[in-house]
């Protein structure tokens, strides 16, 4: 079964092909994503692993080190389930504010 990794403490420089590669040690991996800034495209220092074996790979590679940095690794969350996320309102915001003088 294929399960999502979330991956943290990476280093800046590190790409997509080097986390595969040193979690494809573990196991089969199915996608290596680094999440990034949405205007500059640089690494945010973390991303996300789907792979067999995620226990195992979670087991063996937390607090392994990656580019001089040690990783942090944990079973990634579903984003509908996370509890400090409230749900969208509509209608709330962005518009102007009248002046008075």
């Amino acid at each position: 079964m294929v399960e999502k990794i979330f991956v943290s403490n990476l280093p800046h420089d590190a790409t997509e092909e080097q986390i595969k590669e040193h979690f494809q040690q573990l196991g089969a991996v199915r996608s290596a994503k680094i999440v990034t800034h949405g205007k500059r495209h640089r690494s945010r220092c973390f991303g996300f692993v789907e792979m067999e074996n995620a226990e195992n790979a979670i087991a063996e590679l937390n607090g392994k080190e990656l580019g001089g940095r040690p990783l942090r690794v944990n079973k990634a969350w579903d984003r509908e389930f996370l509890p400090h996320q409230r749900p969208h309102r509509e209608g709330r915001g962005g518009g102007r504010r009248e002046r008075r003088y």
